[in-house]
C-alpha cells in the first residue's frame, strides 16, 4: 500500500515535488519568453533591450537549479515517500531527459555569460 495514503506526513511529502516542478516550469516560462524575446531582437537586428537580457541572465540560474532540484526530488520522493521504483514510469524518464536538456542549455547559457561567441545560436 502506497505511504502517502495512510501515513499524513507522506502525503504532504507527496505533494513537495509537483509543487515545486509546477513552480519551476512557471519560472521557466518567464526565462523563456525573456530568452525568447532576445532571440527575435538578435535575429531582425533591432537595438538589444538590457532589461530584458538582465532579466534572463538573473532568472535562469534559479531556473536551473530548480530543475536540478527537482529531478533529485522525483526519485527520492518515489523511493522513500511512495515506495516505489525510481524511473521505472514514463514520467520517470521523459523528467529524466527534459533536466538533461535544460541543464545543458543552462550550461552553454552561462559559457555564452562568461566568454560570449558564435555558440550563441545553439543557445537559442
Amino acid at each position: 500500500m502506497d505511504p502517502a495514503r495512510t501515513d499524513k506526513l507522506y502525503e504532504w511529502l507527496s505533494y513537495v515535488h509537483p509543487i515545486l516542478a509546477a513552480l519551476a516550469l512557471i519560472l521557466a516560462l518567464v526565462v523563456l519568453n525573456a530568452g525568447l524575446f532576445m532571440r527575435d531582437v538578435r535575429l531582425r537586428r533591432k537595438a538589444p533591450q538590457p532589461a530584458v537580457t538582465a532579466r534572463h541572465v538573473r532568472l535562469a540560474p534559479y531556473f536551473a537549479w530548480m530543475i536540478g532540484i527537482v529531478f533529485v526530488l522525483g526519485p527520492l520522493s518515489s523511493w522513500f515517500v511512495r515506495r516505489w521504483v525510481p524511473l521505472q514510469t514514463f514520467h520517470g524518464w521523459i523528467g529524466t531527459v527534459t533536466a538533461a536538456l535544460f541543464i545543458s542549455a543552462a550550461l552553454l547559457g552561462r559559457k555564452l555569460r562568461i566568454q560570449p561567441g558564435p555558440r550563441v545560436s545553439l543557445h537559442g
